[in-house]
């Protein structure tokens, strides 16, 4: 047998066991915590176990039917012709990574600033993006019209022209565009239907597509300015986790367990196929590890400014199936929290899975409810 047939034969069959082994191991548990991009189970895992049996199919096919073709195949072919089909490979896969970066640079990802079914944004480069200070906007959301006010202050509001009294005692929401209350009016939003039950001022930070590290500095900023923040509302979602370490725009990374603030990613990493390769299908743990961080820097600020910290879990898509699904349980272990599916009957319509007016009533109610609770810090109420 010559080298190069001894070779291929020997690839495919190194290839066969990998995938074979893979199949085996990719149980619903890496499944959950690898591939799916909330790392929580929101359905049946059948579809995941047609993969693996066609990993295992595919394993098959390599060693016992591929492998003895090639190694004929490459047998019979000259030295030459070899080179001259590796080469038209090489330069085929080329093409295709670049036709491939092409397309990928048409789809929208997370290019908030471009987005034009969001409240107006402006380019940031601390945040990544900020608010348009001073907007009024008539929206339509799930066939409902409502208006939005922004402040000057880049905050949402009242009405237009109202504006934060920064001696005031104060009710904080963080977060993103589930915070800011995408979709109602302000009487309708759940943060203005807790600091009206507190009897407190309310200043909502929420801002459209914001990952945890944007809303912490930008929580920031708000604390140092308010003298009697009461409580802080952070509110956190699954989808969140694949903002967070989104190259696109400055963020917050980790080095040496430490949160370091990171411009945005130019060169090759800029690239749509780089991200793809990094966080699709596969991803590793370094979302959970840099959310976790976040979200404890956010507990200490808040505390360190006077205020009581919450964490409201709740979901933009399918909630979790699991009522302690491993990854929310890591991320807010110690941490007050108190979780509120959105379910499809809660949703703004088919097409706008935000918090429609019941469930942001719901979510205000989980929330004083937890507010009130004499253990501190409150439990998670699992609300369905």
């Amino acid at each position: 047998m010559s080298l190069a047939r001894r070779s291929v034969e020997v690839g495919a069959v190194a290839a066969a066991l990998a995938l074979t082994a893979w199949a085996l191991l990719a149980d619903a548990g890496w499944y959950e915590r690898h591939v799916v991009p909330a790392r929580c189970l929101t359905g049946s895992t059948a579809g995941w176990q047609i993969v693996r049996a066609f990993a295992l199919a595919v394993a098959a096919a390599l060693a016992f039917w591929v492998r003895p073709r090639l190694g004929r195949a490459v047998a019979g072919t000259a030295g030459r012709d070899l080179a001259a089909t590796a080469g038209g490979i090489a330069i085929a896969l080329v093409a295709a990574l670049g036709a491939g970066e092409i397309i990928l640079r048409r789809v929208q990802w997370d290019d908030v600033i471009a987005n034009p079914d969001v409240v107006k944004t402006v380019s940031d480069p601390r945040l990544g993006w900020r608010i348009v200070p001073s907007q009024t906007l008539d929206y339509t959301a799930g066939g409902i019209a409502y208006k939005m006010a922004i402040g000057a202050d880049g905050t949402r509001v009242a009405a237009p022209g109202a504006a934060i009294d920064w001696t005031a005692p104060t009710f904080v929401v963080s977060g993103e565009s589930i915070a800011m209350g995408q979709g109602l009016d302000w009487a309708d939003t759940f943060g203005a239907q807790i600091g009206k039950a507190l009897g407190l001022q309310v200043v909502n930070l929420g801002a459209p597509a914001y990952g945890n590290d944007q809303a912490d500095l930008r929580l920031g900023e708000v604390l140092d300015r308010l003298s009697q923040p009461k409580v802080v509302l952070v509110v956190f979602a699954p989808i969140q986790l694949r903002r967070n370490i989104s190259p696109a725009r400055p963020r917050l990374t980790l080095e040496g367990g430490q949160l370091v603030a990171t411009p945005a990613a130019t060169g090759f990493a800029a690239w749509r196929l780089a991200r793809l390769l990094r966080d699709e299908p596969y991803h590793d743990d370094e979302a959970l590890a840099v959310t976790r961080t976040v979200l404890l820097a956010t507990e200490k600020t808040i505390r360190a400014h006077g205020a009581e910290p919450l964490f409201l879990i709740t979901n933009y898509g399918p909630p979790c199936a699991d009522p302690n699904p491993p990854s929310l349980e890591r991320l807010f272990a110690g941490l007050p929290k108190v979780r509120v599916d959105i379910r499809g009957e809660d949703a703004l319509g088919p097409e706008d899975p935000h918090p429609n007016p019941g469930a942001a009533r719901r979510i205000a109610a989980e929330v004083l409810k937890a507010l009130s609770s004499p253990s501190r810090p409150p439990r998670n109420s699992g609300s369905r």
